[in-house]
């Protein structure tokens, strides 16, 4: 979860507990019910180039065009205000949400606040394996669910606001996720495309809601991120079983998807770019490695933490130097490791003001 890594200004003495709950980071994977496939749609065009670097090559993206929700605070207060008596039914709920939305980037808005406000995930369902919350409608009445539930929930009323919506499912690096993984596993996550204006874009109500804890509770936490994601930054934990719905000019495989680097959102809030080891899992013969991360964002700050990978207790510390030049921020990590064994590393960012720092990406590392 990414707020796991949100800690006091003493997160190197804390780290260690990470490895433990690391697991349960994000709502990343959960039961799904069979959703049909959405159809071959085309994703727009007059946006804004990306691309990502991996060490087969470089995936150049379709372009895309950048929400401003800076004109969406008006809505955003009368989707987390709704009177109870207007949430009875998800029909009488879904026209109440659009009274004041006049574009469909509003009364998708409207509807993505609502759901993030007001569906918990089912946590208790979940790690007992007695889930009945896959449904729009059992998300609804009892305001739990778990992703497939989420998506089918706003898809639903989407339908009943007259939007374009699709649930997409797929494989996301979550629960389940290890950098052991040599092929993609079967289906474990449920998210939606919008269509806005004639173009698609992204969006994950689950993990836009909140995560679950260390204790495996349900922590209200919404995360922006997730609406409309840039699709060259969702590519990192999402993978649709039809590739259409990667929205890239040329569709991520499987096998990238699951070698590269394993990254939280403030990886992409600082505008970070992985400069030397774009994969999350490393084997060397060196006891001493040195990472390289670019910052476009100036004032920003990493810290790191080994630890083995077996029983989660710290290894060696972690050395961060930091580099400027013309307005660029270069971040060395170097790793000395105790000796030939299994590692995990993690490396967490914020800017040098803040006294809490969120996980931004994490290695598997193999010294042999």
């Amino acid at each position: 979860m990414r707020n796991f890594f949100s800690r006091s200004n003493k997160v190197r003495k804390v780290i260690s507990s990470f490895v433990v709950i690391f697991a349960l980071l994000f709502l990343n994977s959960c039961f799904l019910l069979f959703i049909e496939k959405p159809v071959d749609e085309d994703s727009g065009s007059n946006q804004t180039d990306q691309a990502l670097s991996t060490q087969s090559g470089e995936v150049s993206y379709k372009k895309y065009e950048m929400i401003d929700i800076s004109s969406l605070k008006k809505v955003d207060e009368y989707a987390r205000s709704v009177p109870s008596s207007q949430a009875q039914n998800v029909e009488t709920l879904t026209h109440y949400l659009l009274k004041p939305a006049k574009s469909e980037l509003e009364k998708f808005r409207a509807i993505w606040i609502w759901i993030t406000d007001n569906i918990a995930y089912d946590v208790d369902g979940y790690f007992s394996g007695s889930i009945t919350s896959y449904d729009a409608q059992t998300a609804f009445s009892k305001r739990v669910g778990v992703c497939s539930g989420y998506a089918s929930l706003f898809k639903q009323m989407a339908d009943i606001a007259g939007l374009e919506c699709q649930v997409i499912t797929g494989y996301a690096k979550g629960y389940n996720y290890s950098y052991e993984i040599t092929t993609l596993p079967a289906d474990n996550h449920a998210w939606i495309s919008l269509k806005i204006n004639g173009k698609w874009y992204l969006a994950d109500p689950t993990w836009g809601a909140g995560y679950v804890d260390y204790s495996k509770k349900f922590i209200k936490d919404y995360e922006e991120f997730y609406f409309c994601t840039n699709p060259s930054f969702l590519i990192y934990s999402h993978f649709p079983n039809d590739p259409n719905w990667q929205l890239l000019e040329n569709p991520v495989d499987a096998d990238t998807f699951i070698k590269v680097v394993r990254t939280w959102p403030i990886f992409f809030k600082l505008g970070f770019s992985n400069l030397s080891h774009p994969y999350g899992r490393i084997e060397t013969n060196k006891v001493n490695l040195e990472i390289k991360i670019q910052a476009d964002i100036p004032g920003t700050k990493i810290l790191g933490g080994l630890y083995f990978a077996e029983n989660g207790k710290e290894a060696a510390k972690v050395n961060c130097q930091k580099q400027i030049n013309s307005n660029v921020t270069t971040w060395s990590i170097f790793v000395n490791f105790p000796g030939k064994g299994k590692y995990i590393l993690y490396i967490f960012a914020g800017f040098d003001r803040d006294t809490e720092f969120a996980g931004a990406l994490e290695y598997y590392i193999e010294v042999k």
